[in-house]
């Protein structure tokens, strides 16, 4: 598959390192990107570098090995 276009892809470690370059890719490729992450910061730069480059990015704050976590950041956006 190589459109993703209308499709959402969920990217965990999104904010920087393989996550990143993976929703980079998949952006590129169409798809709508939440890069998820556990530093704020961090992420808010990932999806602003998205943004810049076209990319239709979302940010999502949580710890994917908190359940709990993942439905608040979940709830929150």
């Amino acid at each position: 598959m190589s459109d993703f276009s209308g499709q959402v892809a969920l990217v965990t470690g999104g904010a920087r390192g393989i996550g990143f370059a993976i929703g980079k890719h998949l952006g590129s490729l169409g798809a709508k990107v939440v890069l998820v992450d556990i530093v704020e910061a961090t992420l808010s730069s990932a999806v602003a570098t998205l943004v810049k480059l076209g990319i239709q990015a979302h940010p999502l704050v949580a710890d994917v090995t908190s359940e709990e976590s993942v439905q608040q950041g979940v709830a929150g956006s």
